[in-house]
């Protein structure tokens, strides 16, 4: 019996087609009736020629006659048995080629039955495959994702959402060599917002508010941060000094709106215009931001020229 291997990997049994079915059998110019027929003939065939010889020793002209007539059945029954075989012959060759025929057609089922249990095979396989590929994938990007989301826990301000102190300081230092390369200006900002000046004790602002507003008024290709003592700051892309003030009064007068009593100082300092790497820049904005805290009122200062 045929098989092949099922999707399962089992062998399942194909198919087979039974020929025996069509209960061909050989047919052969044999039996009783043509072998009578035989003897029929050869017994007259002998008949007609003692009846010749007879009748030319003995000059009968009947039995002449009769031996001619004897002669004529002969070759007829000859002829009979002639056609006969030839027809059985014919025949048997049909059947031979029918069987031939039958018997190929049924190697072509079976071997079509077969590539097309092989196919769903490899099929299955592959589904199988890609099936545990696009698991594996989705695992490593969920691991990815979570990763993700926990560095960003890690840089970022968990009561504001606001970048934190260490992505500003990675940053700084990237913005300021990538301005360096492009030949454009880059601002940092440190703000300071305090309610309760004038009285006796001063009071950090509301961290969200000033957040909030900090959002509404950079683009998107600026930085806001806010730093582990409480202050904010802010990288501004592309910006000179005069930029940077519009954009940090822009910031004032909206969470002056937002905050009742509140005081916002802001230190700014530039690159290429007051200094020429991160850590100077950083540091004169810091120096800018404390002279502005000795205004006690609103103040931008900006760091002195070189």
């Amino acid at each position: 019996m045929l098989g092949t291997a099922g999707p399962g990997g089992n062998n399942r049994p194909v198919t087979k087609l039974d020929l025996t079915a069509f209960n061909f059998r050989r047919v052969r110019p044999t039996g009783v009736g043509m072998k009578s027929l035989g003897a029929l003939s050869l017994a007259l065939g002998m008949t007609g020629l003692a009846l010749g010889i007879t009748a030319v020793v003995a000059e009968l002209t009947w039995l002449g006659l009769i031996a001619g007539i004897a002669a004529l059945v002969a070759g007829a029954v000859a002829f009979v048995l002639t056609s006969k075989a030839d027809e059985q012959r014919q025949r048997h060759a049909d059947l031979r080629a029918r069987l031939h025929e039958l018997e190929h057609a049924a190697a072509q089922q079976i071997q079509a039955r077969m590539s097309a249990e092989t196919d769903a095979l490899v099929a299955d396989q592959r589904a199988q495959k890609a099936e545990l590929g696009s698991s594996l994938l989705a695992d490593r990007l969920k691991s990815i994702r979570i990763r993700t989301a926990g560095a960003m826990q890690e840089l970022t301000d968990p009561l504001t959402g606001l970048y934190g102190e260490e992505y500003f300081t990675a940053t700084v230092d990237s913005r300021v060599a990538s301005a360096r390369r492009h030949l454009r200006p880059v601002s940092v900002v440190l703000i300071e917002a305090v309610t309760g000046v004038g009285q006796a004790t001063l009071a950090p602002a509301d961290p969200v508010a000033i957040a909030n507003s900090l959002i509404e008024t950079v683009r998107e290709a600026d930085t806001a941060c806010r730093l582990v003592d409480g202050r904010f700051a802010l990288i501004l892309e592309d910006t000179p000094e005069n930029g940077a003030i519009w954009t940090v009064e822009r910031f004032r007068r909206q969470v002056v709106n937002e905050v009742d009593g509140i005081t916002v100082w802001a230190g700014v300092a530039c690159y290429p215009a007051h200094a020429f790497d991160a850590d100077n820049v950083v540091r004169l904005s810091e120096e800018a931001l404390i002279s502005a805290r000795d205004w006690g009122r609103d103040r931008i200062e900006v760091a002195d020229s070189p």
